[in-house]
């Protein structure tokens, strides 16, 4: 490779990065204020551990990497919130030095290559912004570990083995989904190398290298497997399967937490019992309880499958195309097809994407993918570009079509979503200096947008009410749980008649704000209780 080439290479990569973090700069203001429930969970998970308060840090919900990396922005004094969209700005741009380094295993010609790392830049500034949740950190680590895996020279290393393991481990740190996927895929991928084994010193090295990568990957995992069992008193890899589960039973009557009326926060530093969600799963059930549960389970699988195939589609409008032609590339088949190594991404793609069929797909879960579709889709313009048909007119038109398909979700979402939040945060600077409010409050409904304005007022959320419910009930559990005030959302501006006509009980506590806020209307449940100990 000549020094221009090289050059080349590296003036490119650093393009996108400086475009990337510009971009990401540029668009802070407008997603300062954006918040997810589980990002509230990292943040004070992060905090438990700064103060040293170890055991409630230890989460089974959460995995823990995403917190620890955030703990030395909040150490050196930044805002929470700042501080993990900096973190995720973070690993957008070692994601996008991963890409390109992971393209390399991949028979792409220079100049996609370039348009790949370019392509990414918008992707990757949406997955920054979208959730701020650890999502973007497991595929990092995965793309780490794909650059070790997908390695042609991973049968003559022996350390290759072993650094998948530990790789494997920290994946698992980052999300515990990683786990059942390393236990499906890093054997996959060995016995995928073993049909190239042509020696029996290539074999032995490759034993070794499976050996050593499946001792590295539970001793990882299983330190902090013994934590969280510890903890919970069973055993568990951990526990956002069974909360998943416990709402996709049948006749669900939806998340435990927001169906199921009021919750106290884990503790009285924790905002809400969102922070551990363990405790309000109802129990776990089988498919193979019953024939019925049985047909129920494969009914979900189709559904979720479905899920799967229209956020490929958001991804990417050529992604089934990507695919279909990938597979075509790999013909004829025959046993020789497995040892080639072109057949390590596909497998990837299907090992990763399976364990989706059995639970909900959000579309964050699946980005490992997206990264696996541009580089195969990549790969599979390589290769057509080297027909007679692709004349450099009709090159630069499919580039522009292939880059675009990746932008247009990502860009449609960021314009959509921008200042997503600000309302909440103003909210809440007036809440607190004009009414005052502090410690419990609780909502008639709109889980997410008290818990959000909890957050940002220090105060403790104890969830909404349950559905239904009768008003002298509710009076009893806003006394039970010691709530402070309750919140009254309106879906038309300033009509309560809804909640007037079912629950009239509620107005003989003081209504605070007078109707000032026009979709908004907050009783002041403490003070009054003690006023009123019978209402």
């Amino acid at each position: 490779m000549s020094v221009s080439d090289f050059m080349k290479k590296r003036s490119a990569l650093s393009i996108a990065l400086v475009l990337y973090v510009g971009l990401a700069v540029l668009l802070f203001p407008l997603f300062q204020y954006k918040l997810y429930p589980d990002t509230i969970s990292y943040i004070s998970i992060a905090k438990r551990y700064l103060h040293g308060n170890f055991h409630l840090a230890i989460n089974g919900y959460f995995s823990p990497l995403y917190s620890w990396l955030l703990m030395p922005l909040l150490w050196i004094g930044i805002p929470s919130l700042p501080a993990i969209k900096i973190l995720s700005v973070l690993i957008g741009f070692a994601n996008m030095v991963l890409t390109y380094r992971l393209s390399y295993r991949f028979e792409i010609s220079e100049s996609i290559r370039r348009v790949l790392i370019f392509t990414l830049i918008i992707p990757m500034v949406y997955f920054v912004y979208a959730f701020s949740t650890p999502d973007l950190l497991l595929a990092g680590v995965l793309l780490i570990y794909f650059i070790v895996i997908f390695d042609k020279a991973y049968i003559e290393r022996r350390s290759k083995g072993m650094i998948s393991g530990f790789l494997g481990g920290v994946a698992y740190l980052s999300k515990s989904y990683a786990f059942p996927f390393f236990l499906l895929h890093f054997p996959l991928v060995n016995l995928l190398h073993y049909f190239r084994c042509d020696d029996r010193s290539l074999k032995k090295n490759l034993l070794n290298n499976f050996t050593s990568g499946m001792l590295a990957f539970l001793i990882v995992s299983g330190s902090w497997i013994a934590l969280i069992s510890n903890k919970y008193h069973e055993f568990t890899i951990g526990t956002s399967v069974k909360y998943a589960y416990s709402y996709m039973k049948p006749n669900s009557e939806g998340h435990p937490i927001g169906a199921k009326g009021f919750f106290k926060p884990i503790d009285k530093s924790a905002v809400s019992i969102w922070e551990d969600p363990t405790k309000t799963a109802d129990g776990s059930w089988s498919p193979l309880q019953s024939i019925q549960y049985l047909k129920y389970q494969l009914k979900l699988c189709i559904f979720f499958a479905a899920k799967v195939l229209h956020n490929f589609g958001r991804f990417s409008t050529l992604s089934y195309a990507f695919i279909v032609i990938y597979v075509l590339l790999l013909a004829p088949f025959s046993k020789r097809t497995l040892s080639d190594t072109r057949l390590i991404p596909l497998v990837t793609l299907f090992a990763y994407t399976s364990g989706f069929f059995l639970v909900v797909p959000v579309e964050r879960y699946l980005w490992v993918d997206e990264f696996l579709f541009l580089l195969m889709g990549g790969y599979v313009l390589t290769h057509l570009f080297t027909t007679d048909f692709f004349n450099p007119g009709r090159k630069r038109i499919m580039l522009f079509f292939f880059t675009i398909s990746f932008i247009i979700y990502p860009v449609k979402n960021l314009i959509l979503h921008q200042n997503e939040g600000a309302d909440i945060y103003k909210l809440s600077r007036v809440l607190t200096k004009k009414y005052h409010i502090s410690g419990n409050i609780a909502s008639h409904s709109h889980y997410k947008r008290p818990l959000f304005l909890s957050f940002f007022m220090n105060t403790r959320y104890f969830g909404s009410a349950k559905d239904n419910i009768p008003c002298d009930d509710l009076i009893h559990e806003l006394q039970k749980y010691g709530i402070d005030y309750y919140f009254v959302w309106s879906k038309k501006k300033n009509d309560f008649t809804f909640f007037k006509e079912n629950y009239d009980c509620i107005y003989q506590f003081p209504e605070i704000t007078g109707g000032d806020i026009p979709y908004l209307r907050i009783f002041q449940i403490g003070a009054a209780a003690t006023d009123n100990p019978n209402p």
